[in-house]
Order: structure tokens, then sequence, then C-alpha cells
């Protein structure tokens, strides 16, 4: 037999030690750099004196280093030019690389099952990171303050193991009864983090979580559709970003104010509802009315844009109610009354938010555990934001 015709194995010079193929002395495969290109697909740059194919693994780590405690997510091969030498590889990864505090290094190994010896078995790893930021955005500030939860609220996000959580005060153009004040705060937020992914390394990658609260949500919103139009670093446009609506109340009217007063001033019985104004109200309250009224005149002043979820956004979530003023009774730990108790009315998630890019959204309804409109941030922050670590 020619030596053209010989196995493969054996033009190479290989021999068989159990299930480990132990190539001739000298050998060796380096991977040195690895960059997200495109949400499935990895690009890394490799070294290998030898012609062989060498599989490669991605994982998703909490440490720079492999172990089995390490998620695989996608696979490539090492297929060197004739003779060996450098190249540049893909690996294509089985989905999106989603938001995952708990695993935030992205190892692309050369060898991963360890079957090829080598001179030298510790430059088999390219590294790169998945940096997790946040922001918290507050809704309407009726006294000029953010409201008591933001601060501590961004806090524990961040203590679940994101990288940075931004508490966003926005409370002067929240008080603003104009249709650009959401737009202007969502602007501003995008900008931010465009400023943020500055800091990262040339091949890491920041992911964006974006959590509003009612008149909030409308900035998120806004936030990511400025960053949809301009994406900004590669760090941020290769990014994962998730949208969370916490009972999204834009300020806007659905109809004329005057046909909102109308179902004011006629609602039968003690708890009424306007569909103009999208909430309702406890005529038994004294604030009731008078409350419900001035919604309606600031919410035809503002017009805000509706929240929605942005072509960029790769998962959203909202969480939502519309209760009878008198049912939104769940209280945080510590608190005596709602504040829908307390003044009359209960602003209503408007719900569905559109979704014109057919974005994955999930909805979850906290109306059947009497949560009201101003106290769905508690309740997330009790019952969800524990679980964002992974």
């Amino acid at each position: 037999m020619s030596s053209s015709h010989k196995p493969l194995r054996a033009r190479l010079g290989l021999e068989v030690l159990g299930d480990r193929i132990t190539p001739a002395a000298g050998f060796d495969v380096a991977v040195f750099t690895a960059r997200l290109e495109a949400p499935t697909l990895i690009r890394f740059s490799f070294y290998e004196n030898d012609p062989a194919v060498i599989p490669v693994g991605v994982y998703r780590s909490a440490d720079p280093t492999l172990d089995a405690s390490d998620q695989l997510v996608g696979s490539g091969a090492i297929t060197p030019p004739a003779g060996g030498g450098f190249g540049v590889a893909s690996a294509a990864l089985n989905g999106p690389l989603v938001l995952d505090p708990s695993r935030d290094y992205v190892l692309v190994v050369a060898d991963p099952n360890n079957q090829v010896a080598e001179f030298n078995e510790s430059n088999n790893i390219a590294v790169f990171r998945k940096f997790a930021v946040a922001a918290v955005v507050h809704g309407l500030s009726l006294d000029g303050n953010p409201g008591a939860f933001l601060a501590p609220f961004a806090a524990q996000v961040q203590a679940e193991g994101y990288d940075f959580v931004l508490p966003y005060v926005w409370t002067p153009l929240s008080q603003t009864a104009s249709p650009n004040a959401t737009v202007i705060a969502g602007r501003n937020l995008a900008q931010f983090f465009r400023e943020v992914a500055t800091l990262a390394g040339p091949n890491d990658v920041v992911d964006v979580h974006l959590i509003g609260h009612s008149r909030g949500a409308s900035v998120v919103s806004q936030a990511f559709q400025d960053l949809t139009v301009n994406p900004g670093p590669h760090a941020l446009a290769m990014g994962y970003f998730k949208e969370t609506l916490l009972d999204p109340h834009a300020a806007t009217n659905f109809g004329p104010a005057e046909l909102g007063a109308a179902e004011v001033a006629l609602a039968p019985g003690s708890v009424g509802t306007s569909l103009v104004g999208q909430f309702s109200f406890d005529k038994s309250n004294p604030l009731g009315q008078t409350a419900a009224l001035a919604v309606l005149a600031f919410q035809a002043a503002a017009n805000d844009p509706l929240a929605f979820v942005p072509a960029s956004v790769d998962e959203a979530e909202v969480y939502y109610q519309q209760l009878p003023a008198d049912q939104a009774t769940w209280t945080p730990p510590g608190a005596s009354q709602t504040v829908e108790q307390s003044i009359g009315v209960n602003l209503f998630g408007q719900v569905p938010v559109a979704n014109p890019f057919s974005r994955p959204v999930r909805y979850v309804d906290l109306g059947p555990q009497k949560v009201g409109h101003s106290e769905v941030p508690d309740w997330y922050l009790l019952n969800v934001v524990p679980t964002l670590g992974g």
C-alpha cells in the first residue's frame, strides 16, 4: 500500500491508547481568541501544527476554567491549513446565549474531552465574558421622589449576580405631562448603556435587562427601541436584551378626556371603571373621584407612546393586573394599606403590549393574588428577583 493510501492515523503518526488518540511528539493545538459574531455563531482563532481535525466545544461557565459543572452550548471543529498552522474557524451555538449571571464566562475549548495528547495542554481555551447589567425604572413620581422601592430593588437584583444595576431616576421628566418625556428618558437610558459597553473587553458581550414599572415601562420600551436603531459598541450589539414590564401604564387616554370624566361621574355603584383612562376607582373613597379626574387630565396632556416590544428584544415578560380598586389589597411586609386603598384609584396594566416583531413574550396576571398597580414592583422583588441569579 502506498503511503498516500495509508489509514489517516498512520499518515499522521498517531497511535491509539485505549480511547485516546496520541499524535506524534511535538503536537499542539491552541485557541487564542473567541468572539460572538451573531446570536448563534462564534468565530475563534487557532494554531495547530498538524492537519488533524480537532473537535471544539463551547461552554457557559461560572469561571474561566473548564470543569464538569459547565454547560455545553455549542460545538465546532478545527480544520487547519494543509500541514498545520494558524487559522480562523467557527462554532455553532445551540441557541442564543441567554442572560445568565450565574454563568458569565463563555469558553471555547479545543479537544474538550482530552482525547488528543499534546505537549501543551494549557492553551486549549479561549474565554470571553458575558456581563449582565440592568436598570430599574420607576413610574410617575407624585412627590418628586422616585419611590421607596427603587434603590433596594436595584441592589437586590445586583446581589443576584448582575455586574451592575442602575436605579434609574427620572423624576422631573416623570412629572412632565409631555409626549416626549418617556422618549427622552429612554434615549438617555440607552446612551448610558452604550457608554457602559465601551468598558468591556474587545471580545466581551454586554447583556441588558431593563425593568420598568407603570409609566417607566414606556421608558424601557423607548430605550430598547433606541438601542435597536443604534446599538453602539459590538459588545452591546451582540448582547442579549431582556425587557420586564411591571404593570405597564403609559400616561395616555384611550378616548376623549370628556368621555372619561362622564365614566367617572355616571358610574353605577361604589366602584367604577374608566375604559378611557384604563383604571378603576372607588367612589366611596373621598379621594376616589378627584384622583380619577386628575389621572384623566394628566394622561390627556402627556399622551405617552404605549409600551411595546422592540425588534432587538430577545425576551420579554409582562406582569399585570386589572383589579377593581377595592380589591387591590395585597401589601408587602410592613405595609398597613395599599396605595389604591389610600387614594381610591387602581391603574390597569395596559395589556397585551404591542409586539410587532413577534418576539417571545410571557404574561403573568397578578390579579388573582390581589396585587394592585403600585404594589407590583414589591411583589416582583419578593417573588421573582431571588430567581434571577439562576
